[in-house]
């Protein structure tokens, strides 16, 4: 019902219409091996292959590039962590990681690796155009990187990594 209603409304500008989280996790995560999880859950799940043609019509891109992970250290940015200028700072380098969306072309993502927090926890963010994802899915997606990243996953018959869950 969503898609229908984003189509038929007529919005001036379709690119920017997009939903973010985070997730806090407690401690660093391996890179290399987030890199591959999220390679694997972009590959399972046909929605981040969406695109649109100039009449709205939905299709999947097969030829869809995997976007390459964003990360910051934010140990590097201008402010200290917990200030309102921090906050501030943040947020324009999350804004600027989600500004590029194109429902045409693509990319209609954005997942970034926020790290260097005191506390030793890290941040997984994910930004994704409204038509890509609705709040079901938000838990779906989050709950198969967690299974991903520990090693839960089986293959189909193509050799395309099925998440098994818990």
């Amino acid at each position: 019902p969503i898609q229908e209603w984003f189509l038929n409304s007529g919005l001036k500008n379709p690119n920017y219409w997009n939903q973010s989280f985070i997730i806090k996790i407690s401690k660093e995560l391996e890179l290399t091996k987030l890199k591959n999880s999220i390679s694997k859950l972009i590959q399972y799940h046909d929605s981040f292959r969406l695109r649109y043609k100039s009449d709205l019509t939905q299709y999947y891109d097969l030829n869809a590039q995997i976007e390459e992970l964003k990360v910051l250290d934010i140990r590097n940015l201008t402010n200290k962590e917990g200030s309102e200028k921090f906050a501030i700072e943040l947020q324009e380098i999350l804004t600027k990681w989600q500004s590029n969306f194109n429902i045409e072309q693509g990319p209609l993502y954005s997942i970034g690796y926020i790290y260097g927090y005191k506390d030793g926890s890290v941040r997984i963010y994910f930004a994704l155009h409204h038509l890509i994802v609705d709040a079901v899915s938000w838990r779906t997606i989050t709950e198969d990187l967690r299974d991903l990243y520990s090693g839960k996953e089986r293959f189909n018959n193509k050799g395309s990594a099925i998440v098994t869950g818990k």
